[in-house]
């Protein structure tokens, strides 16, 4: 069976803690991601999303160059290593109704991302199952 490390995102740029909202938001739109991981010494500590971004700073009308990446952090999310099977990548990520993954080693080390648009390149049933549990929350 085909394992994240093989259709995962590995040169995902990661965000520090006390980076500003701002530079956040440039990141993503370099990357074209929705998501970043933040980490702090090479170590994962949560992500960041678009969606955060424009609840909580556009929306309300504050000012992202003042505030800090750790402001915005969710910690708890899921993970999975590199060398798990895609298939229990794909049912996490429906069971939390989120089309990403954070990918860690196991030292807790940030080694990539993997994503709803990395599903469909390999498997649309898998990335199907995914999109069914993302209709269910939403």
């Amino acid at each position: 069976m085909t394992k994240v490390k093989e259709i995962m995102k590995d040169d995902v740029k990661s965000v520090s803690p006390s980076d500003t909202i701002a530079e956040v938001a440039q990141k993503m739109t370099d990357s074209t991601l929705q998501v970043l991981p933040v980490c702090k010494n090479g170590r994962f500590s949560g992500i960041i999303t678009e969606s955060d971004i424009v609840s909580n700073f556009v929306a309300k009308d504050h000012d992202p160059r003042h505030e800090r990446a750790d402001s915005l952090v969710i910690n708890h999310v899921p993970k999975v290593s590199a060398g798990s099977d895609i298939v229990d990548a794909a049912k996490i990520m429906a069971n939390h109704g989120i089309c990403y993954l954070p990918v860690v080693n196991n030292g807790g080390k940030f080694a990539g991302l993997l994503t709803i648009d990395d599903l469909v390149k390999e498997s649309l049933i898998l990335a199907s199952l995914v999109l069914t549990g993302l209709k269910k929350d939403g």
